[in-house]
Parts: C-alpha cells; structure tokens; sequence
C-alpha cells in the first residue's frame, strides 16, 4: 500500500485534541499513514530505553497482550531499544501503532528500522513527525518529539530508563502536562531501572502493579 504523505494544521478539525492543548503545541502534524482512522482519545504511550534489560522484553510483552483486546492505540518514538520492541509487539497483536519521528518522516532514524516504519503504515498504523524533513540535525530535536509521545496520550508508561534516559525527558512532560505517569519499578541494582525508581520516588509516576489501574483514565 502506498500513501502520500499528509499534513494536519493546529486549527484543523481533525487535529489531535489532547495534543492541542499542550504548553507548545505543533503547530503542524506530517503524517504518513491512515492519520483519519485512529481515535486520538485512546492513545497510550510507552517508551523506554535504548538499551534495556532481558526483562524487559517479556514486561512490553505483557503490557501489549492486556492492551490488545481494549481498542488503544500505542504511541513510542520509532528509537531503537525499548520503542522497538513495543511497536513490532504492538503489529503482532493487531494493535495500532504510532511512531513519533524526531527529524521528519523523509529521514527515517534509526535506519535499522526502515522496515518497521513501512510495516507501521502497512498495517494501519501512523508515522507522524512536526516537520515533513529536517535539514539539520540538533540536539533537541528529541525532546521537542518527546513533548509529542507525551501530549498525545492521557497515560504515558515508561518500562525501563537509566538515569539519562530521554525516556525520562517523555515522563517528565507527560507530568508537567498532568497526565498520568506509570513506571514499572526495578531492583535497586539493576542500572535499567534508576529513572524509572527516581521518577517513583519523586511522585511523578505510579508505580506499575496492577495492569488494569491503566485503563481508569479512559472509563473502561
């Protein structure tokens, strides 16, 4: 299936609510993918770390198979790592998934998951960016698509972070939003779990036992 690329302005009908009311909201979406069929007020987002434990893996496995049967679309940002995981279990599941991209959707980064991006839209799911292409690559270019993963959902979930992960950056401004933060908690040992044991200590996340408590923010 080939679909041309789209564009979404601020005051756009079909603009994503949540997102539009964000402290400094995109004032455009580029979007590659059926844009048009996703309910953007059942978004949850899951993000994680680039590197990640072998635990891991099963805990995105888990959390895709409780949401598969909910009628949810997954947000993550297309990085490698723990986004990874969650989009590729989202196309096992059936479950649409979005992948926020950091410098535009005619640059697909990383390049190891050029596939995965055309899987996305192949299977219903949407790859959306703020710009349609990046000239330039600056640093914070990642934080400004994180404020994206964050703004779209009510609830925001990080799996696994160390200390800097730019998970971490995600939660942050799904908080400061007020949002709901979900954090899995980890052993004090394990390094892949320091952000996600911080941002519980700090308040800003629920720690992630009960899987259904996700689902209070959309009345089911």
């Amino acid at each position: 299936m080939t679909l041309k690329i789209g564009k979404c302005e601020i005051y756009d009908d079909d603009y994503p609510k949540l997102l539009k009311y964000i402290h400094n909201p995109p004032r455009q979406l580029y979007y590659h993918g059926n844009f048009r069929d996703i309910d953007f007020n059942k978004c949850i987002s899951i993000v994680g770390s680039r590197v990640h434990s072998k635990d891991a893996e099963f805990l995105v496995r888990e959390l895709i198979e409780f949401l598969a049967p909910k009628n949810i679309s997954v947000v993550s940002g297309l990085a490698s790592g723990i986004d990874t995981l969650v989009h590729r279990e989202c196309l096992n599941n059936s479950i649409r998934t979005l992948a926020v991209m950091p410098m535009g959707l005619l640059k697909i980064t990383p390049q190891s998951n050029k596939d995965l991006y055309w899987e996305i839209i192949n299977k219903r799911g949407l790859c959306i960016s703020e710009d349609c292409q990046v000239e330039e690559y600056n640093k914070y270019l990642f934080p400004r698509r994180n404020r994206i993963i964050a703004g779209l959902s009510r609830v925001t979930i990080v799996i696994e972070a160390g200390i800097k992960s730019g998970a971490l950056i995600t939660a942050d401004l799904a908080f400061n939003e007020n949002r709901t933060v979900f954090a899995y908690p980890g052993s004090p040992l394990n390094h892949f779990s320091m952000g996600t044991n911080m941002l519980i200590k700090e308040l800003k996340a629920n720690m992630l036992i009960d899987l259904n408590e996700i689902m209070q923010d959309y009345g089911f």
